[in-house]
């Protein structure tokens, strides 16, 4: 069966690579020094889909794809790299575009600047007032290394849900736009109903 999304295409190629080259990437992954980075007790020893989860929690879908693909090409994984671009564009992905392109686009992205708010910063009135089932987002957000237990413990304490966003949205603003990453991807699988309304005030 053909992957259906960017998290499925990335997970295929992965999968499909052999130890040795598996365990390249994975180290490939950790020493990379662009922001956001992924801490080796994320990955080391696990399986190719726990990566796959790690990598999308952290860059998203499609920064994930664009991450893998750098990546193999530099551990000499052409083909790979190549593999997943191809399946990834059949989902729907669009590569991230290079220097040039940027320089291209600069009057159009002149004519239409984008917003420099997150999304989670967009919506975080309407986050606080209506987002009642704080823990599990804070399970995801302890387990990815975005807050640690003593940060979790306080949230946590906090009475109503209201009190625990507020203490929550000042952690998150500590995490940058990767802490809010991993914060938005647990809001699409917990609260899936929630997120297509936030999403659907954006438009």
């Amino acid at each position: 069966m053909p992957p259906k999304n960017s998290r499925q295409c990335l997970d295929r190629v992965l999968g499909s690579l052999a130890g040795e080259d598996f365990d390249r990437f994975v180290n490939e992954l950790v020493h990379r020094q662009q922001e956001p980075r992924v801490l080796l007790n994320r990955v080391e020893g696990k399986k190719h889909w726990q990566v796959t989860e790690v990598m999308v929690a952290t860059f998203t879908a499609s920064g994930a794809v664009d991450v893998a693909v750098e990546l193999l090409e530099e551990i000499s994984l052409t083909s790979n790299a190549e593999e997943l671009a191809a399946l990834a564009k059949a989902c729907g992905y669009k590569a991230k575009p290079g220097p040039g392109a940027a320089a291209a686009d600069a009057p159009a992205a002149a004519a239409a600047p984008r917003s420099e708010k997150h999304f989670v910063d967009r919506h975080r009135r309407s986050l606080i007032q209506d987002l009642k089932l704080v823990e599990p987002i804070l399970d995801v957000l302890l387990d990815h290394d975005v807050i640690n237990k003593e940060m979790y413990d306080e949230v946590r304490e906090e009475k109503p849900a209201s009190s625990k966003m507020r203490k929550l949205f000042e952690y998150l603003h500590g995490t940058g736009d990767a802490g809010k990453d991993v914060f938005l991807a647990a809001l699409k699988e917990q609260q899936p109903y929630l997120y297509k309304k936030l999403l659907n005030q954006s438009d």
